[in-house]
């Protein structure tokens, strides 16, 4: 489960506002990898138009599309 609350909500669209100025960011993908002291590491990074995949959970939070490795 994820729990985003709303000042991460402000944050995040604060975020993307700012990375947006070409246009071509339409989200944040959000996942797991291998390392860090648990074994896995949590990777948030800005999304662009070309980079979705079939497979992603796509988490709609106001105006702001969370993209979530399947």
């Amino acid at each position: 489960m994820i729990t985003v609350t709303e000042k991460a909500l402000k944050h995040l669209s604060k975020m993307l506002r700012k990375a947006n100025q070409s246009g071509q960011v339409i989200g944040i993908r959000f996942g797991v990898k291998a390392g860090g002291c648990s074994g896995f590491e949590y990777v948030l990074e800005l999304m662009e138009i070309n980079d979705g995949r079939e497979d992603d959970y796509v988490l709609h939070l106001k105006e702001i599309k969370i993209h979530i490795n399947a």
